[in-house]
């Protein structure tokens, strides 16, 4: 009798080299280096209110000065690739660098690559919507991480038993370290906002957006890849007559 498709032949590897991730990686230290290593403060600002996200802009259709080259609306993706000094970069890049290389390996390079870029848009839309008035620009790739880290839990094999010294044991225990700080360091920010009104330069909403956009398009894909697996195993049944038989 036919039981079902396995979950992990759905999320199965469909490359082997994360080079998305690694481009994306790449880029993001190249744009802090020319746009802000032992540059100005004025010059870093300025960039800052011309290429981060101010949701007022969109809010009133309206390009708000500095007035740049391009329209309002290419901070939409520019500011995935700013960040604010060193230490939002690096850690925006370690998530980035440990979460995206496993989820692009089974999403594959371009799917992965339209996901990271979606979700950053899903992020930007919460942030909008949640603060629609708002002139303090966001900048940062904390948005599409947040999706990225969604799809990683959904896409990791749940029964998966790997020894503790293996090189997959290790990237486990990593993970799944990263995500406890990452979700502790979310609650205790959050806590500190309702408890005493303290509020940190972090876009809650647009990580809550990534997230939201990651979950929703990970399960899409998963949901295509079980009805492809589906196909396979049909045309299998009809083309095979012993196979046939056990599905009776």
């Amino acid at each position: 009798m036919h039981r079902g498709i396995p979950r992990e032949a759905v999320a199965r590897p469909v490359c082997r080299w994360p080079f998305v991730t690694l481009g994306l990686v790449l880029l993001n230290v190249l744009v802090f280096w020319y746009w802000q290593w032992d540059k100005p403060l004025s010059h870093v600002q300025a960039g800052i209110f011309e290429y981060g996200l101010m949701p007022v802009e969109f809010t009133t259709h309206t390009d708000l000065p500095p007035v740049g080259p391009y329209p309002y609306w290419i901070s939409l993706w520019t500011m995935m690739f700013l960040h604010v000094d060193v230490a939002h970069l690096l850690s925006n890049m370690i998530y980035l660098l440990v979460f995206g290389s496993y989820v692009e390996r089974r999403m594959g390079h371009w799917t992965y690559l339209v996901f990271f870029l979606v979700c950053g848009l899903g992020a930007d839309a919460l942030q909008v919507w949640s603060n629609p008035m708002s002139w303090v620009p966001s900048i940062g790739a904390s948005g599409p991480v947040s999706g990225v880290m969604a799809a990683f839990l959904l896409l990791l094999p749940r029964h998966c038993s790997v020894p503790f010294k293996s090189w997959q044991g290790i990237f486990v225990m990593v993970s799944a370290i990263l995500l406890g700080l990452w979700a502790g360091t979310q609650a205790l920010m959050l806590w500190a906002y309702l408890e005493f009104g303290l509020q940190a330069n972090v876009a809650h909403m647009a990580h809550l957006g990534g997230v939201l956009t990651g979950g929703l398009l990970t399960l899409v894909i998963l949901l295509i890849r079980r009805l492809e697996a589906l196909e396979l195993q049909v045309n299998a049944a009809i083309n095979n007559p012993r196979h046939t038989e056990r599905w009776g």
